[in-house]
């Protein structure tokens, strides 16, 4: 059979004051996985501003201060250094001058020209001042009245020597004072020489010291000692005058670069990488009595200024990320859930209890914030609501969904990391998977124990895979054991005080029900003994069934115990409870037939009255569906039929009021209670006896249109056979037979009337 899903009417029809409650509870939602986060931030950043003003460098801390996230900025005062380190270390750019090169030489060729016929033309002392006043020079150590006293040959050899001189002094290059004192006081005493001009005797660049570079000023140091080689190749060898010739002559021709400089102190400057500190989540950045340095007061002033920020595309991403998250959550979760009239109930309670641990998370981490511990996810008190799901729902998927909300929105919290939705996942699952030792409220003190143990654990695992140190594990493995904790004792007490307002199905409920004693059934056991047995073996029976198939046990067991309680208002109108006298005799089939159909309503009143929850009453409701009774349908055909007159027998007064089964649970009860009915009547039963009737019941069952909306399909109906006959047969073990046996041999009756 195949399955449907069906949408009841209470959901199409629910008030517009229910939804816009749901979407404004999701509102809200999103806007508190939104909000908290930036007060945090906010309040994060006051802080870490508060410990940048209260400390000085040097002074001692008298707190310990801990990274609570992994960070990596770039030091803009290191880089800064660094920068001018490596600037520093790129040279002055010092050139030839070719134009002040080739003035030189002109200058000191035209020179030598005219005094070459100083004797024979009077006016070249004239051409000469001309000369040396149109470049600004002066003849102040009357250079040209010493050369004009000296003999031919002696000028001749002076001013050989003065155009050889000369040549060296510039391919050597001459410097000006006032670059190489410029240089100097900027702390350089090298520069760097490029040969721009051709002349020897280097044609390479090269490091030159400023001590070494020649001057105006050291030309008397320079050419004294290099002019010692003549002292004997003539007579009258004046090595001063020369000195003052060149001197006279001679202009600087290498210039100081400052363009060519600052290109290449930029160049380098732009191929210098930033210096970048990072610092890894859960280190010190201060710790008490230790001196506090620069650099651990340049962190706390990044922090301060702009870890703890967010900018507009962040907020927009953060945005739509809670708004997927929370879409998807909800989607899964109502899929996850059956036809059922709580779905909306239980979708508030989802949002109420995502609400309630984004608010308790705020308070935790505004008030944990000292604590030395390197992640504060051990302590955030996100288990409530996975835990507190599950065990309303009784599903665990649902309270996985949970903690997929809200673990989600913790990796939106300023000190999360890489692990916070995996731990948070990790922990709920475990805490999740151990509720399946619930069965009352004793019972969570041994899923406390094993999920405690479990989250310690993974608390350990979490802080191996970042990288922490184990100072301080023992911080997170308490504050994981106090988490788990606070999150029972917290489910602890809301999950009765929600199962009263609401009334709601929970384990506990429906276990303290199947249980504990209860007046409905006191009652029942004592005015209709029949029944009330009928009733127990119904439970059992469903109780196995739904287990097979995965349904939910609990209920199946205590729709099975309560399906008949309208029963003891008239209990001698059924079978079960008649002890030879049978009451329909003296009565009509369809007087008969109302009153059998009645105690399904009054059944629903009095489940009503002891304060079932709604999945019971509609078990209760729908155990035997619009089916026909069909003892007293045939039998009022049969008197139309023998009676003279044309009577027309009406099925619907012959049929039950109640609707079909709507939930797995239900329908398995149906059968139930059909089957062990039934089974009463087979003689020497055997297992395939069992087998065969219990499969002409369901396909009876399906003919009539009974199971279409219990969402069983063909395999649950196999399966539900299987369970039944096992249950059956364990019963009655004593006495069936189970050697082969005719088929056809059946021994049955039919149905008792009431059942």
């Amino acid at each position: 059979m195949k399955k449907k899903n069906l949408i009841s009417e209470d959901r199409k029809t629910r008030p517009v004051s229910r939804n816009v409650l749901i979407y404004a509870l999701i509102v809200l939602t999103m806007l508190c996985a939104l909000i908290v986060p930036l007060a945090l931030s906010s309040e994060s950043s006051d802080a870490l501003n508060a410990f940048s003003r209260k400390y000085q460098v040097g002074e001692l801390a008298d707190e310990d201060v801990i990274a609570r996230k992994s960070i990596s900025f770039v030091d803009d005062q290191a880089t800064q250094a660094k920068v001018a380190a490596a600037t520093h270390d790129v040279l002055p750019y010092f050139a030839f001058s070719m134009n002040k090169t080739l003035g030189n030489l002109k200058r000191i060729d035209g020179f030598i020209a005219l005094v070459e016929k100083i004797d024979d033309d009077p006016t070249v002392p004239v051409q000469i001042a001309s000369l040396l006043t149109a470049d600004g020079l002066v003849d102040s150590d009357s250079v040209v009245t010493q050369l004009a006293a000296l003999s031919y040959d002696e000028r001749t050899k002076m001013l050989r020597l003065l155009r050889e001189s000369s040549r060296e002094i510039l391919s050597v290059g001459l410097y000006s004072n006032e670059e190489l004192n410029k240089i100097s006081a900027q702390g350089y005493g090298s520069f760097f020489l490029e040969n721009t001009v051709d002349l020897e005797p280097f044609r390479t660049p090269r490091t030159v010291k400023v001590a070494m570079a020649l001057t105006g000023g050291g030309l008397d140091r320079v050419m004294l000692r290099w002019l010692s080689n003549y002292d004997d190749s003539f007579s009258n060898f004046q090595p001063e005058l020369l000195t003052q010739a060149l001197r006279l002559l001679s202009t600087p021709n290498v210039e100081y670069d400052e363009l060519t400089t600052m290109q290449r102190r930029e160049a380098v400057a732009d191929s210098v990488n930033p210096v970048t500190v990072t610092v890894s989540k859960g280190t010190y950045i201060l710790q008490k009595d230790t001196v506090v340095t620069a650099q651990a007061l340049k962190i706390l002033q990044y922090l301060d200024t702009n870890s703890m920020q967010y900018t507009f595309l962040e907020q927009l991403g953060r945005l739509f990320f809670v708004v997927i998250c929370t879409i998807c959550a909800l989607v899964v979760f109502k899929n996850y859930l059956p036809n059922t009239k709580r779905q909306d109930q239980y979708l508030v309670l989802l949002l109420v209890a995502t609400l309630i641990c984004g608010i308790a998370s705020y308070i935790v981490v505004r008030f944990s914030r000292n604590l030395v511990v390197p992640t504060l996810d051990p302590y955030l008190p996100v288990l409530i609501a996975p835990i507190f799901i599950a065990m309303v729902t009784g599903r665990k998927r649902l309270g996985l969904v949970a903690a997929f909300l809200v673990a989600a929105y913790a990796t939106l919290l300023p000190d999360s990391n890489s692990m916070t939705f995996f731990y948070i996942m990790v922990e709920a699952g475990c805490c999740i998977y151990f509720i399946k030792f619930v069965s009352r409220r004793l019972d969570m003190v041994y899923q406390w124990f094993f999920s405690s143990l479990s989250c310690a654990f993974v608390t350990v695992v979490s802080n191996l895979l970042l990288g922490y140190s184990f100072d301080g594990i023992w911080l997170l493995v308490v504050g994981s054991i106090i988490n788990v904790s606070g999150s029972f004792i917290v489910v602890s007490v809301l999950l009765p005080v929600v199962e009263v307002l609401l009334n709601l199905p929970t384990a506990f409920r429906l276990h303290e029900l199947a249980y504990a004693d209860s007046p409905v059934l006191t009652r029942l056991s004592q005015v209709a003994q029949g029944t009330y047995n009928h009733s127990r073996v119904v439970a059992d029976l469903s109780y196995a069934a739904a287990q097979t198939i995965g349904a939910n046990a609990l209920l199946a067991r205590v729709g099975g115990l309560y399906h008949d309680i309208g029963k003891a208002d008239h209990p001698e109108y059924f079978i079960e409870n008649q002890n030879g006298d049978n009451k329909h005799n003296e009565l009509k089939p369809s007087l008969s037939a109302a009153i059998i159909k009645s105690h399904v309503k009054l059944g629903m009143e009095k489940g009503r009255d002891a304060g079932l929850p709604q999945e019971v009453l509609d078990i209760i409701g729908e155990h035997h569906g619009n089916d026909v009774i069909l003892y007293f349908y045939n039998e009022a055909k049969q008197e139309a039929a023998a009676s003279d007159r044309d009577v027309e027998v009406n099925k619907e007064d012959f049929s039950y009021n109640g609707t079909p089964p709507s939930s797995p649970e239900a329908a398995i009860v149906m059968l139930s209670d059909c089957v062990e009915a039934a089974t009463r009547t087979i003689k020497r039963p055997t297992a395939m006896k069992y087998q065969k009737l219990i499969h002409q019941i369901i396909m009876g069952k399906i003919d009539r249109h009974q199971l279409d909306g219990s969402r069983l399909s063909l395999t649950d109906l196999e399966d539900i056979t299987v369970s039944f006959v096992r249950t059956l047969v364990g019963r009655d073990h004593q006495r069936i037979e189970y050697p082969d046996e005719n088929a056809g041999e059946q021994g049955q009756s039919v149905p008792s009337p009431g059942n």
